[in-house]
């Protein structure tokens, strides 16, 4: 018999048909087909079909080739062997790991991630979603976020997708913006002594305001 193009019906099924054996190269009461189907390198599993000239195979790895062979069979044993290899369809790829700000500033933070273990297809690419913001999208493995608000927290996390769809979330990472560092200066005095006050903020401490005390050397003239 000869096998016809099989075809995936699922990321984890191929449905399989071939053609029946004649009469004349039978030699034999037709019993039924024996198939086996496997990956390269395993273990064969057999399907014994006593009717038809089709069958579904379950079950199987997502987008992964499988060497399939049937062959019709009588009492005397089985007679030629057709061969196929046929892939299964591509599903869900798992989550991408590592997600981690590369930096982070007042309004930007810089994300980076792994690609995911098992992709189960062609990765088309990745889908970011960070607290506030709409979900973006890039067919890198690393993304710049912006227009942030400085000192604030957000929550960040990342997903790759395949044409058949798109997978689990990674883990949710929290980050936190710079705070902005504001210096006010208030006017000089005539006098040789001023003093200027100055409002300073860091991403570590709360506002202070410290006074700061200049002395400007007076200078004797003669005549």
């Amino acid at each position: 018999s000869q096998i016809a193009p099989s075809y995936f019906t699922g990321p984890r099924s191929i449905h399989v048909y071939w053609s029946p054996v004649s009469d004349v190269a039978l030699n034999g009461i037709l019993l039924g087909y024996r198939l086996n189907y496997q990956q390269e390198g395993k273990t064969a599993t057999t399907e014994n079909v006593t009717a038809g000239t089709n069958i579904t195979l379950s079950n199987l790895e997502v987008y992964t080739s499988y060497v399939i062979s049937v062959a019709a069979f009588t009492v005397a044993g089985s007679g030629p062997v057709a061969t196929v290899i046929q892939r299964t369809g591509e599903g869900a790829p798992e989550a991408p790991s590592s997600l981690q700000p590369a930096f982070v500033n007042t309004t930007q933070v810089f994300l980076t991630w792994m690609e995911p273990r098992i992709k189960n297809g062609l990765l088309v690419g990745y889908v970011i979603y960070v607290t506030g913001k709409q979900p973006a999208t890039t067919n890198e493995t690393n993304f710049l976020v912006e227009s942030l608000k400085p000192g604030t927290k957000y929550n960040a996390s990342v997903a790759a997708f395949t044409t058949h769809g798109r997978g689990p979330e990674s883990n949710t990472i929290i980050f936190l913006t710079e705070k902005e560092v504001v210096i006010t200066n208030s006017p000089p005095t005539t006098e040789s002594r001023s003093q200027t006050s100055m409002l300073i903020t860091s991403s570590n401490k709360p506002a202070s305001l410290f006074n700061v005390t200049f002395h400007v050397p007076t200078t004797n003239t003669t005549t």
